[in-house]
């Protein structure tokens, strides 16, 4: 999975090196199966395009501090009673597109599209085991903290077509209809047209 990000990776570079000045350069914001979601780059030349979006966030805090001890009211005393903190969530996605117009108006361009993102969820846990002591009338932990760590690595790609259409000089508005294939890492588990979109702001 590693080389696939990095081959990713090299590729967006790539993508921005080739660029040339004179067209346009477009940002905003896209969201999508194969487009990947969050900030978008767009590129939109006469003979071919390309997009490039990106998103990443982190939330929580490594939670493995746990009380020595703990009191649990109108319970079974010779239970197993399990404690249970939530740790750092992490959502992190890439994805890039290739642009082939078709057909170009003043207002709107048509395109044929093909390109692939991959998503990265990731969801910690923290567990750990008490039980009644009576010398101490309290429950103590019996159970080293045990962290639960569930990750998900998916790989999303497809060929498709789209449109652009200017709201004005600088904003355009975009809708592709991509068939789309997903890869969790096992299997082949989604194969189905499913509709993106977006809204970027050229610079010119």
């Amino acid at each position: 999975m590693k080389k696939v990000i990095l081959a990713i990776l090299a590729l967006i570079i790539a993508t921005i090196l080739m660029a040339e000045e004179q067209n346009k350069h477009g940002l905003g914001f896209a969201g999508g199966m194969i487009s990947g979601s969050g900030f978008s780059y767009r590129y939109l030349g006469e003979n071919h395009g390309y997009q490039i979006n990106l998103a990443g966030i982190s939330s929580g805090y490594d939670d493995d501090k746990f009380p020595e001890s703990m009191t649990y009211e109108g319970i079974d005393q010779n239970d197993i009673y399990t404690e249970q903190h939530d740790g750092r969530e992490t959502f992190l996605n890439i994805g890039i597109n290739y642009l082939k117009p078709l057909h170009a108006t003043i207002k709107s361009t048509f395109y044929a599209l093909g390109g692939a993102a991959i998503y990265y969820n990731s969801n910690e846990t923290y567990e750990q085991d008490y039980t009644f002591d009576p010398s101490q009338d309290t429950f103590l932990p019996t159970s080293d903290i045990r962290e639960i760590s569930d990750k998900e690595t998916r790989v999303n790609f497809g060929v498709g077509i789209g449109i652009v259409y200017n709201l004005t000089n600088n904003i355009s508005l975009f809708v592709d209809w991509p068939l789309v294939a997903s890869y969790n890492g096992e299997n082949m588990d989604l194969f189905m047209a499913i509709p993106q979109g977006g809204i970027h702001y050229f610079f010119k």
